[in-house]
């Protein structure tokens, strides 16, 4: 809604898009396969922004991951990681801790 430029999307890794392979046979969505995961990237998250940090940093900064590959994060305005998912989670919930988020925080 009127949040929605609060709101950005980053791709943190410790390899650039254009050096990962994109791991899949087919998309779930029907489309065409791309050529790689960094034109996957640029079709189908097209305002989403990479970010490449050295594995060691990577690592430190995101255990969950480590331990399970499916991790992902909200961080808040100010830069503070508020929650960690995984594909367990439903979209609902991740919808409702957002909405709760952005109403909480100042801009």
């Amino acid at each position: 809604g009127r949040d929605f430029n609060r709101i950005d999307r980053l791709y943190i890794s410790d390899t650039t898009p254009a050096a990962t392979d994109l791991a899949v046979d087919a998309l779930s969505d029907g489309l065409p396969l791309p050529e790689s995961f960094a034109m996957y990237l640029q079709q189908q998250h097209r305002d989403l922004s990479p970010l490449v940090v050295s594995q060691g940093d990577f690592n430190a900064l995101f255990p969950e991951y480590i331990a399970d590959p499916t991790a992902w994060y909200l961080v808040d305005p100010a830069g503070w990681v508020m929650m960690t998912y995984n594909s367990e989670i439903s979209y609902k919930d991740v919808i409702s801790d957002l909405k709760f988020l952005l109403k909480n925080s100042s801009e």
